[in-house]
């Protein structure tokens, strides 16, 4: 990592503190208060006019005209100064400092605007270097994410993505894939969120979107609900990476060891901490159920890889939960044809089915070529017609 590690970007934070704001307020939470003042200190010293607008009004708390009318004269003004500042270098200074001043006009619109205009602002500035225009692009992709708008994230990740391919350092790639895989984590593609954070975890430098010590907790709980057993092992227990952090968090070591080292009950209790961490992160919160069902289905399955059968008493214990609890989440997992076992309520047994992979696969292909053909006849028939 670098020896000088740049601040989260203001957006961010900004982004990260109206999140909480809005947990706490619903919860009403008396830190709300505390929260707020933060994000007020954030707004001022940034001119965020739309973001005191957006927040204070989705909070159901009562604007200041005062401050808005403030912060919408102090925008005026500075772009109005910008402007000038352009006419000038135009007249009497070269292309480079013109460039200069639209970069600063889109940084100041990306604080104080919606993400429609400052997106425009950044979009606007033409015949920048390979580089430079790179920097423009993941300053676009981190004002999508502030703004939690995946649809403009995607979009633009893909011209960010070619003008890397065409002449990024290794600087700008390590960065775009930490931008990647938050964007994954926030699409619930956990297995490349998971490949995005492992391959820039021994190089990061994007610590204007969080620090390494958010990036080691992200690639853990990304990499044990999406990877293999052995995989685990190889690239996050014995990660030299990763073991210098995780013993900071504690509640994480445990969640990784138990579930490697097949301790399914000390993995429950350490996944109720991992569960509160996520539901209050500004990426995950909103997998927050999806990731809790997943994680235990991989459970259940690592579990019961090992059994041709095995009572449901014993598998209770393993996990510290009730029978009847195991009989209902089973029961629910095989239903979905997520597990493939049954469970005999008579003899109290899980009984594994074997399903051989190649059959498996051959049964899929049948299927799917079954509901092709179908959907093909339907379309010949609306053609004709």
């Amino acid at each position: 990592m670098s020896e000088v590690v740049e601040p989260q970007d203001f957006i961010l934070t900004a982004a990260e503190l109206r999140f909480k704001l809005r947990q706490q307020t619903r919860s009403r939470d008396p830190k709300a208060k505390e929260t707020a003042d933060q994000l007020l200190n954030i707004i001022k010293e940034h001119n965020m006019l739309e973001w005191y607008k957006a927040t204070w009004s989705e909070n159901q708390q009562q604007l200041d005209e005062g401050l808005i009318a403030e912060m919408q004269r102090k925008k005026e003004e500075h772009l109005k100064e910008l402007q000038e500042k352009k006419e000038k270098a135009e007249k009497e200074e070269g292309d480079v400092e013109v460039l200069e001043i639209e970069v600063q006009k889109a940084r100041y619109l990306s604080g104080t605007s919606n993400l429609d205009e400052a997106l425009a602002a950044y979009l606007a500035i033409k015949n920048l270097t390979t580089g430079k225009n790179i920097d423009k692009y993941l300053a676009m992709l981190r004002l999508c994410l502030a703004w939690q708008n995946d649809v403009m994230y995607k979009k633009h990740a893909e011209e960010t993505e070619k003008l890397i391919e065409k002449g990024g350092d290794w600087d700008r790639r390590n960065r775009f894939m930490v931008y990647n895989g938050v964007h994954h984590f926030r699409c619930r593609d956990f297995e490349n969120a998971a490949k995005s954070f492992l391959d820039a975890i021994a190089t990061f430098t994007a610590s204007e979107i969080f620090d390494y010590k958010r990036l080691v907790y992200y690639t853990v709980v990304s990499s044990v609900v999406s990877l293999k057993r052995n995989e685990i092992q190889t690239k996050l227990v014995d990660n030299s990476d990763i073991r210098q952090v995780i013993d900071e968090m504690p509640e994480l070591k445990e969640f990784l060891n138990a579930f490697y080292e097949s301790r399914y009950r000390d993995f429950l209790k350490s996944l109720l901490h991992v569960i509160e961490h996520i539901k209050s992160d500004f990426h995950l919160h909103i997998h927050s159920n999806y990731y809790l069902r997943e994680i235990r289905l991989r459970c259940y399955q690592q579990f019961l890889k090992s059994y041709l059968s095995v009572k449901l008493t014993t598998m209770a214990n393993e996990f510290g939960a009730s029978e009847m609890f195991l009989d209902e989440e089973l029961s629910t997992f095989i239903s979905l044809g997520r597990l493939q076992c049954k469970v005999d309520k008579v003899n109290g047994v899980v009984q594994m089915n074997r399903v051989d992979q190649r059959n498996q696969q051959y049964l899929d292909i049948i299927k799917k070529g079954d509901l092709l053909l179908n959907r093909v006849q339907r379309l010949s028939r609306i053609i004709s017609y």
